[in-house]
């Protein structure tokens, strides 16, 4: 007999419970599905971020358990994840859906404590149709449209949107055989013709809501450059009218490949790209500490130590396992809560080494440096040169030279 010891586990467990009833409209029955946090007893009244999902199905009838199993990948990350049906198109044109939305949110606000509900960190999000619906109620929420009477004012902290049709203006430009019945968009409309659904398209395009008066939530994308069914010129164009209005807001990955759901979506890379961005600090916290920390004079020390004798703390010279290294003590900061008063390397470092060689900043410093040479020393030290060329030039000093073994400069 084998007996083990002082074995370490989660104790918080993630459970899958469907068939939750948000809203009845007379014969019409709506529901979402929930992946909640679940603990024997509770020390303290802990709380989580709210994802409320809105799978696509090109406005029509919604599978809504079907990506249960993807759909904990993320839950897991410390979040309670919502999966909401919504009126289809078929049987309640466009806002109807909007309203749907409004409904689950408000429904899942009176269960927050139920189901261990951050109220202050709500984030909607979906994908193809169901992205265009999450951008949608974002936006035009903060116009103060379609909003339902009685529906209690909430704030939304971001959107993460996979290959959202955000444009419904140029998913009218795609190819449509007549025998295939109305296009999607024309049903979502509530229009006969396609020439119809081009006189209502500016309503339910994404982009024309984003005006210089009107603050909008954060926003993450996600396209695959040959999507074959949604273009990826809708992400790219809705990104470019986002950083044009305030780019602290947006962030775009642009996927090689061509894919349009499914697993592509939820590889350990991009669940973790959601779970940063959940995590990140909400817009009232950056305007209370800034948006760009300096290095503090310890952390300045340390990675100064760092830089001396590399191996000495990673082992090897590695980029790559200097990145890591670091992104060890961001984990730390994030469990004591200090993410916004230390902050070793900001987001806009990424932004300033990817700039250097044309990249978007989705590529993240390491990948760009190490597209141009082998992981190894010179790009661990182009690595710090860069980190003094991008502290200078946001007037901040760049790293001492000390001796990490007596610690003199």
């Amino acid at each position: 007999m084998t007996i083990f010891m002082g074995m370490q586990y989660e104790r918080t467990e993630w459970l899958y419970a469907p068939g939750f009833v948000y809203h009845q409209y007379d014969a019409i029955t709506r529901e979402l599905g929930m992946i909640f946090p679940y603990r024997p007893t509770w020390e303290q009244d802990e709380r989580f971020p709210l994802v409320v999902y809105v799978p696509g199905a090109a406005w029509h009838r919604q599978e809504l358990y079907n990506d249960v199993p993807k759909y904990t990948r993320l839950a897991e990350q410390g979040t309670v994840f919502a999966i909401v049906q919504v009126r289809e198109s078929d049987i309640a044109p466009f806002p109807a859906q909007i309203e749907d939305i409004h409904r689950a949110v408000l429904w899942l606000i009176d269960h927050a404590e139920q189901f261990h509900i951050d109220t202050s960190r709500i984030f909607l999000a979906g994908n193809s149709s169901g992205g265009h619906l999450a951008l949608m109620t974002a936006f035009s929420k903060a116009h103060g449209k379609y909003i339902p009477d009685g529906i209690q004012d909430y704030s939304i902290a971001g959107v993460i949107a996979l290959a959202a049709s955000s444009d419904i203006r140029m998913c009218l430009s795609s190819p449509w055989q007549p025998e295939w019945g109305k296009r999607p968009t024309t049903c979502l409309m509530g229009a006969e013709t396609d020439e119809e659904c081009a006189e209502r398209a500016d309503a339910a395009t994404c982009k024309n809501y984003v005006t210089p008066d009107v603050i909008l939530p954060r926003v993450l994308l996600f396209h695959y450059a040959e999507d074959p069914v949604v273009n990826c010129q809708m992400s790219r164009d809705l990104y470019t009218r986002l950083t044009k209005s305030d780019y602290k807001k947006a962030i775009y990955y642009e996927l090689a490949g061509c894919a349009h759901g499914g697993n592509a979506f939820w590889t350990p890379e991009l669940v973790n790209a959601m779970a940063k961005f959940i995590a990140a600090p909400s817009q009232n916290m950056m305007d209370q500490y800034g948006e760009l920390l300096d290095i503090t004079p310890e952390e300045r020390r340390f990675l100064s130590y760092v830089r001396k004798r590399p191996p000495m703390y990673i082992g090897e010279y590695s980029l790559r396992g200097l990145a890591n290294f670091l992104d060890g003590y961001h984990a730390a900061l994030l469990t004591h809560d200090l993410q916004y008063k230390y902050s070793i390397l900001s987001r806009q470092f990424h932004d300033f080494v990817c700039r250097k060689y044309g990249y978007s900043a989705c590529m993240g410093y390491v990948n760009a440096i190490l597209q141009q040479m082998p992981d190894g020393k010179e790009a661990v030290e182009l690595f710090f040169e860069y980190l003094d060329e991008f502290l200078e030039e946001n007037g901040f000093k760049k790293l001492e030279h000390v001796n990490p073994l007596t610690g003199d400069c």
